[in-house]
């Protein structure tokens, strides 16, 4: 991610064949969560985070579904609506019974998809600029 630019460079230097500074700081970085909750409450934290971004694919696959077919698959499309279905449930009840978990997961998700747009917004604005100084 770092040689792709959405990690600062340093975390993509390789040292022999690997990224050392980055496993450090991922290592460091697990070190805290570990120490700062229960394991019940990371397992909690995992799960609710797996299934929303699981939910998300599903959602990208079955738009992905629809604009490329002119008729979609009726299974498939019925799968993908079972499993959202599901991932809802399972979100809610969540929330409903553990919301410092699942609110945690889902400011996780919301700054992963901030900063991805930010990203995008910058590159955008770079390819702009880029175009009209030619």
């Amino acid at each position: 991610m770092a040689q792709d630019g959405a990690l600062p460079a340093i975390l993509g230097r390789l040292h022999g064949d690997h990224p050392r500074i980055a496993i450090l700081a991922q290592g460091a970085l697990c070190l805290v969560v570990v120490w700062s909750a229960s394991l019940r409450n990371l397992l909690e934290f995992v799960g609710v985070t797996l299934s929303l971004s699981a939910a998300m694919v599903v959602i990208g696959w079955l738009r992905q579904e629809f604009a490329a077919a002119h008729r979609p698959r009726p299974l498939l499309v019925a799968a993908g609506a079972l499993f959202l279905t599901e991932a809802t449930a399972i979100s809610f009840t969540a929330l409903k019974m553990r919301p410092g978990s699942a609110i945690a997961a889902l400011l996780l998700i919301a700054v992963g998809l901030a900063s991805h747009y930010a990203r995008g917004l910058r590159a955008g604005a770079t390819s702009t600029s880029d175009a009209t100084s030619e």
